[in-house]
């Protein structure tokens, strides 16, 4: 529980917390539960499997259980470690926002074009980490601290709305994707990182130990998932499976990588033009793609933004 892939927050993440709080609160407070009210909590699967096979019936009260011992003594004390690493995270200063009038101008020209607020300026300056000098570092791809040969683009990053099925935001990559990209993008450009519900990528835990670290004020509380596609071949996929939360039920947690192969596709286009006809290539679609789903859902354009 205290490895460096951040499994405290992430294996009981702010929901399973919260969720877990509250009925070892009422367990102390009755001295039993009963099988409803766990069913209805809504804690990850795994959990909420374990609380339902560790459960000893009281004796003399049909109906009401208690957890074993061993079972109690270990999730009383996941969520103590969970907590105790959140509250370190909160030691992380949380993002300062640009004032209104030194906010750079949305201009998807540069390469950049995040839809989060409808201006799309650039809200946070993305911190400048310390690197030591001493090469202690145990990181063996810190492809994070380079930059590509001349500039040139090593792929684009997307964000889709796994709801919708919307592109709501892109980038191209100046250098190998790194741990960095996306926490980077959503705290620069996002208004509210606390409203999060989960973001679904192909390393979550990755991504979570690397913005943890860094800015775990603001992204303590974020659920990091993977995706259906490549969490089957991850050593960590019992702490990031999708599968583990009702809120994925008939999702399509890799709807990203199937838009990717479509912008395959276009790769020789893109290479033959500049940076700034190919956002605007990518931009139209994105517009094309926005106004076909909304058309599909029966949305009449007065609403369409």
């Amino acid at each position: 529980m205290s490895n460096k892939q951040c499994e405290a927050t992430q294996w009981l993440q702010k929901s399973d917390r919260e969720l877990l709080t509250n009925f070892f609160a009422v367990d102390d407070a009755r001295g039993h539960f009963n099988r409803s009210f766990v069913d209805g909590l809504g804690l990850r699967d795994s959990v909420a499997s374990l609380i339902d096979k560790a459960r000893v019936m009281v004796v003399g009260r049909p109906g009401f259980f208690k957890l074993h011992a061993i079972a109690d003594s270990l999730l009383r004390e996941m969520l103590r470690r969970a907590k105790e690493v959140r509250s370190d995270a909160m030691e992380v200063p949380n993002r300062v926002r640009i004032p209104t009038n030194d906010q750079p101008p949305y201009d998807p020209s540069t390469g950049v074009a995040y839809n989060f607020t409808e201006h799309g300026r650039r809200l946070y300056w993305w911190p400048r980490f310390k690197v030591k000098a001493d090469r202690t570092c145990d990181c063996r791809k810190p492809d994070w601290m380079r930059i590509a040969p001349r500039g040139l683009s090593e792929g684009l990053m997307t964000f889709l709305c796994l709801e919708s099925g919307v592109v709501i935001g892109n980038h191209m990559l100046t250098s190998h994707e790194g741990c960095k990209d996306a926490g980077a993008a959503l705290y620069s450009f996002h208004p509210a990182i606390d409203k999060l519900e989960s973001i679904v990528c192909d390393t979550p835990c990755m991504h979570a130990t690397y913005m943890n670290t860094r800015c775990g004020a603001d992204f303590g509380d974020v659920q990091w998932d993977g995706d259906r596609f490549h969490i089957k071949s991850h050593t960590c996929r019992a702490v990031y499976d999708p599968d583990e939360y009702a809120q994925f039920d008939g999702i399509n947690t890799s709807l990203v990588e199937q838009w990717h192969a479509v912008m395959d596709c276009l790769t020789r286009t893109v290479k033959g033009s500049t940076l700034c006809n190919a956002m605007f290539l990518l931009q139209t679609l994105h517009d094309d793609h926005y106004l076909a789903v909304c058309t599909k859902k029966g949305i009449l354009p007065r609403n369409w933004n």
